[in-house]
This record gives C-alpha cells, structure tokens and sequence, in this order.
C-alpha cells in the first residue's frame, strides 16, 4: 500500500540538513520507502550522517596521526 508523504515536511527536514535516516524517522517511514521518494522527485546527495573528509575545514600545517596507545614506561622509585 502506497504511503502518503507530506513534501512539505520533507523538504524541511532536508533543509534543517537532516540525514535520509533522521528524516524517515521523523516521519515515521521506512529509509527505502523515502529513497524511492526523493529519487522520484530528482534530489541527489542527501546530506549523510558522517560529512565528508574533503568537505571539512582544514588548518595548514596541522596534522594529527594516531600513533597508538602510548607504551608504559617503567616506574623508577
């Protein structure tokens, strides 16, 4: 059976900058159900939960690199 969804309240939504699975939980559809939606209607890159690396601002110079758990050293009295 076809849902009834309210264009208004998605185009909202994505406008608040909401993930495709934030918006099918506030309006209480399946993720696929509002995929299917937004392809019929031409939106392309919904905003996802995670943003992308290139997308985030950057500081020149700056480099953080994980380099593991630091080793214990040894306790000297």
């Amino acid at each position: 059976m076809p849902r009834d969804i309210n264009e208004r309240q998605v185009q909202e939504l994505l406008d608040q900058g909401l993930s495709e699975r934030a918006i099918a939980q506030q309006l209480n559809i399946p993720r696929t159900t509002l995929k299917r939606h937004l392809a019929k209607r031409g939106t392309q890159n919904v905003h996802q939960s995670v943003p992308n690396t290139h997308e985030l601002p950057t500081t020149p110079g700056i480099h953080e690199v994980y380099q593991g758990i630091p080793q214990r050293t040894a306790f000297a009295p």
